[in-house]
């Protein structure tokens, strides 16, 4: 985990500097100052310091959302050198044509050329 407020983790960063001080009495304020910090955010020094810990506590990326045909088509056409005329020709087609849809044979066609570039895991 780590502390969200940009302007709380700069006070941190700098009072941990301060704990090289050659003045007991700075190190000993700094410290605590460093401490109230860590725990006003709800945290542990552990949970600042051990990466197994922050990644337990990241929460998941959200799903990729589906791409629409017309996304899948611009990726196509974005990787010219991988596409033959054909495909090329009919990325343009349906990119130009301003149709809502795609029949099912024209998304079957896309489906099988962006599966080809980009993997059939993408979304």
């Amino acid at each position: 985990m780590t502390i969200a407020d940009p302007k709380k983790l700069e006070r941190l960063v700098q009072l941990l500097g301060m704990l090289g001080s050659d003045f007991e009495g700075e190190r000993a304020t700094a410290g605590r100052m460093a401490s109230d910090i860590v725990r006003a955010s709800g945290l542990t020094w552990r949970d600042l310091l051990s990466p197994q810990r922050q990644q337990a506590h990241q929460a998941p990326p959200p799903p990729p959302r589906p791409l629409t045909w017309r996304e899948k088509a611009r990726a196509c056409q974005a990787l010219p050198a991988e596409v033959n005329a054909w495909e090329t020709d009919f990325l343009a087609s349906i990119l130009g044509s301003g149709w809502d849809t795609l029949t099912d044979r024209q998304a079957a066609v896309l489906e099988r050329i962006h599966d080809r570039l980009y993997g059939a895991s993408a979304p």
